[in-house]
């Protein structure tokens, strides 16, 4: 995350965690956070053990480290070596799927709070928001899940919904459609994505880079309908050109064409 802190006269400067603690800054008021979009992937998960001392204190650390059998699996996972963090890196790796679940309003249970229930088209939003966020659906590159293109997000259509509806089961959450079609139609039917003039939620595109290009079925989404805070990813370098209106009636039928076209 991108800490920005302001003072009392609007002024703002960006935290840095490495030298010290946000409350030890006497002349911030306030601060704003967001997201780095151009951040080293899983940077987080090494850099973790440099803010243990500050987060245990020498206390804390010094009571974990009376039993390696617990400190050795703890520092690993929080390396982010899950592999080597054995049963205890199975129930933090719970706990954490637990909490992303209930942040995205899965169904109720015991520690869960009814008002946590959200409509299926916001759950799909804020997971699409979430796995371009960290990665899992990457963006504006050759290979890539989707480009970015003035206020318009592309996303190739058969890989984004499988990404949406594995995510959204493996956090816990129910009566999520099996097939893609019906998962089109609750997008398109709230507005969560742009139709092609066809009627139909799919579109047939031709995506160009600097020395590269593909023929892809893709959605199209409104950028504001993803992040509707402005914090939005970078613009695609390259273009997307949708088929003519005539070139994708001759196209297959909706549920044939979420198969992206190599």
């Amino acid at each position: 995350m991108i800490v920005t802190v302001f003072d009392v006269r609007g002024r703002s400067w960006r935290w840095n965690p490495w030298a010290g603690a946000l409350g030890d800054e006497p002349a911030a008021q306030g601060y704003r956070m967001t997201f780095a979009r151009d951040r080293k992937h899983r940077l987080h998960e090494q850099a973790a053990p440099l803010l243990a001392l500050r987060l245990l204190g020498a206390e804390g650390l010094a009571w974990l480290a009376q039993d390696l059998d617990v400190f050795a699996p703890w520092l690993a996972f929080a390396q982010g070596e899950t592999l080597r963090a054995g049963v205890l890196g199975e129930m933090l790796g719970k706990a954490d799927g637990r909490s992303v679940a209930a942040n995205l309003g899965a169904k109720p249970g015991p520690r869960v709070a009814v008002s946590a229930v959200v409509p299926l088209p916001e759950k799909l939003v804020t997971a699409l928001r979430h796995l371009i966020d960290t990665g899992e659906l990457p963006l504006n590159r050759n290979g890539a899940a989707g480009w970015r293109v003035g206020e318009s997000l592309w996303m190739v259509s058969k890989r984004t919904v499988d990404a949406l509806r594995l995510h959204l089961t493996q956090t816990g959450h129910t009566g999520v459609p099996a097939h893609n079609d019906r998962l089109f139609d609750v997008l398109q039917d709230h507005g969560v994505l742009m139709p092609a003039p066809t009627g139909r939620a799919v579109w047939r595109c031709d995506v160009r880079g600097d020395s590269w290009a593909h023929e892809l079925t893709l959605l199209q989404f409104p950028v504001s309908r993803i992040w509707p805070d402005h914090e939005r990813p970078a613009a695609f370098a390259g273009a997307v050109e949708p088929k003519t209106q005539a070139a994708e009636a001759e196209a297959a039928p909706q549920g044939a064409a979420t198969e992206p076209v190599e």
